[in-house]
């Protein structure tokens, strides 16, 4: 674990990828990925919830790295639902994993742009990876031109395995993305505008509203992604449930998970909230997820060690 890394790096709330110039350590802690449920119970250790979600990536997990199976899946959930935590927790135990933005993509036939093929510059596609493909909703579902049908051809092969060239001209490489399992990520925004409401008499009482996630059903029914994209995916399609206040409140009293835990870790001074805030913060994180919470507890500590860089208890 002594390799010296040449990256950028983002906070553990950002979802950009950390571009990696050197080949990830292939050193992991083997006994930690024994079993899915060894697997699970370190997810559970570290993130909330979204069980479903923790439960299937750890069977992913176990079927790479001992049986060399690829798992192709995609994740929908509400923004700050926990898509991308899932994948920064496995980044930090099996480093041959990279989170892509893939809202800035374009087809690889528009010269000097983002592609697809820039996920692989950071992995060793010789061994198991994982290429989370965040926002992946925004590159595929382009109704307004067939940017979109380009780039789900172009993902096609990538996603069943093919071999590939990557890297500028004078540096390319030769890859094969047969060990690599893509999970899909995104909130499928435009598809959950379309819905149309059926409330009356004959409805069903569980009818989803514009807050709640797309559903897998909804994704097949409106035709947004191809048979044949979707038939690739043989990890399926999961929905990661809504962030509510109840849950939110959990996850605030709880240290493991909770946000406020992590700020008090990071600059080492003791928060203390009004029970009334902590409700706010509750409300407000079931409307804009677990990042909007952090980044609102963050500006409110800043001004506060501002008014007084040596307070050890900050009061909110």
């Amino acid at each position: 674990m002594d390799n010296i890394k040449n990256e950028t790096s983002y906070k553990w709330w950002d979802d950009r990828a950390t571009i990696t110039t050197n080949k990830p350590d292939a050193d992991f802690d083997k006994e930690l990925f024994k079993t899915p449920k060894s697997i699970k119970n370190y997810l559970d250790s570290k993130m909330f919830g979204c069980e479903q979600y923790k439960k299937r990536m750890s069977v992913a997990i176990f079927s790479a790295i001992h049986k060399k199976v690829k798992t192709n899946m995609l994740v929908i959930g509400n923004s700050g639902s926990g898509k991308t935590e899932l994948a920064r927790i496995l980044k930090e135990i099996y480093p041959n994993t990279v989170i892509f933005d893939a809202s800035l993509v374009s087809p690889k036939s528009y010269r000097g742009n983002t592609s697809f093929s820039d996920m692989f510059l950071s992995l060793d596609t010789t061994r198991p990876a994982f290429c989370f493909v965040d926002e992946i909703d925004k590159a595929l579902c382009r109704h307004e031109s067939e940017l979109g049908t380009l780039m789900q051809n172009e993902l096609l092969k990538l996603v069943e395995g093919s071999e590939l060239f990557v890297g500028e001209d004078k540096n390319k490489k030769k890859i094969d993305t047969s060990l690599v399992s893509f999970i899909f990520m995104g909130t499928f925004d435009s598809v959950r505008q379309e819905r149309k409401s059926s409330i009356g008499f004959g409805s069903d009482v569980t009818l989803s509203n514009k807050d709640t996630p797309v559903t897998k059903e909804e994704i097949e029914d409106s035709e947004t992604l191809s048979a044949e994209f979707l038939g690739r995916l043989n990890g399926g399609i999961i929905t990661i449930p809504p962030v509510t206040e109840s849950i939110a409140m959990a996850v605030l009293a709880d240290e493991r998970y909770s946000p406020i835990s992590r700020l008090e870790k990071t600059y080492s001074v003791s928060i203390k909230l009004k029970t009334t805030n902590i409700e706010e913060l509750a409300q407000s994180t079931a409307k804009y997820g677990f990042r909007a919470i952090y980044s609102e507890l963050h500006e409110k500590l800043c001004d506060a060690l501002y008014e007084d860089s040596n307070s050890v208890t900050i009061d909110i």
